[in-house]
């Protein structure tokens, strides 16, 4: 058995994220398609407005997993710097 690595499991977070996100945004887009007019609003068509909604969910889910991917990226680039190559002044400078 192989121990599972945590870019691997934050990969698979990031993921779930995403595809979360994709879910709540084509839900909001057809619900209100589904019960066009049975809102609190007679003759309001909420149809129009499902658009903006699921673009505003995806938008922000897109940009939340780019931001903490790029964040995890970044950090998993710096860290292949050996610690040897850190140099401190001597003691009492």
């Amino acid at each position: 058995m192989t121990d599972a690595r945590p870019n691997r499991i934050l990969g698979i977070i990031l993921g779930g994220l995403l595809v979360w996100g994709i879910f709540l945004a084509v839900g909001t887009l057809v619900f209100p398609l589904l019960v066009r007019n049975s809102g609190p609003i007679p003759g309001f068509d909420y149809g129009k407005m499902a658009i903006q909604r699921a673009l505003i969910i995806l938008g922000c889910t897109l940009a939340f997993v780019t931001f903490w991917g790029l964040m995890l990226w970044l950090k998993s680039n710096g860290s292949r710097k050996p610690a040897d190559s850190v140099k401190f002044p001597p003691a009492g400078a």
